[in-house]
């Protein structure tokens, strides 16, 4: 999801609006409201806000900027402030699937899992086409540890998007958590067929082969994640576990020690 645009821009081309001086009583919401995207997409969130704020002041039912000031508020952590955005664009108009499916981001991220399932529930009703909101289901339900309910949302996501990597690493972490190893091997050998860059997928690969007890291949896989992201401390250390499960102790006291170099911290 993104900033809503307008449907009119009575400034012309974004960067007149950054240097444009609105005047404070100007009946222009389309203005004020495109200004802050502008600013918006430049990470200039608070200023973004502002801007927003003039425009709703202007109009209180002016769902776009509404909307806009959530996402804002969404990329810089007031979640509970997004969401009562969204719920305001949601009472005037209920259809508004965007504002749905982000109440339901924030709300996950709050750790509200079922009030996000209940948002991404009324966004797949209305448009069951949408992978990532089945996607973003099968988080929430994974979070509940309803393990069996999300491998389904992420099979309906592959079923619409058969490239959707995400939906294919998770999909294998699931199956991972039922203790399907071999089954959960699969589903990040297709996310790594999709993205071989995938980090997360072949640290996740490598942990289901180390489960599996064959730790010569996690370890292929750990050093693979590596050598995407010398940084990935997950994989440092899990890369340890398997090298100490081999015996090699050494370089398993070495690669714990690169994990916590580079800021792996034990749960």
């Amino acid at each position: 999801m993104s900033f809503y645009t307008s449907e009119v821009s009575q400034l012309g081309h974004f960067e007149e609006i950054e240097r444009q001086e609105i005047e404070i009583d100007s009946p222009d919401t389309v203005s004020w409201n495109n200004k802050g995207i502008f600013l918006g997409d430049m990470g200039k969130c608070e200023e973004a806000i502002r801007c927003f704020d003039k425009a709703i002041k202007l109009d209180p039912s002016y769902t776009v900027a509404l909307y806009n000031k959530g996402f804002a508020l969404n990329v810089m952590g007031e979640y509970e402030d997004a969401i009562e955005c969204y719920n305001k664009v949601i009472e005037l108009d209920s259809s508004d699937l965007n504002a749905w499916y982000n109440k339901g981001l924030a709300c996950y991220d709050l750790g509200k899992y079922n009030e996000s399932i209940e948002c991404w529930d009324i966004v797949v009703r209305l448009r069951p086409l949408e992978a990532s909101a089945w996607y973003c289901r099968g988080l929430s339900l994974d979070a509940l540890n309803r393990i069996e309910e999300s491998i389904q949302c992420y099979d309906n996501a592959i079923e619409i998007n058969p490239a959707y990597a995400e939906a294919w690493n998770n999909k294998g972490l699931a199956k991972y958590c039922l203790g399907r190893y071999n089954e959960s091997i699969e589903c990040y050998e297709k996310a790594i067929a999709l993205d071989p860059f995938h980090v997360a997928a072949w640290n996740n690969k490598g942990t289901a082969l180390s489960a599996l007890g064959s730790f010569n291949e996690s370890l292929l896989a750990f050093n693979q994640a590596i050598k995407i992201d010398p940084f990935q401390e997950v994989s440092w250390y899990n890369k340890g576990i398997a090298l100490r499960a081999l015996h090699h102790e050494t370089e398993a006291e070495a690669a714990f020690a690169k994990a916590k170099e580079v800021g792996y911290k034990p749960l």
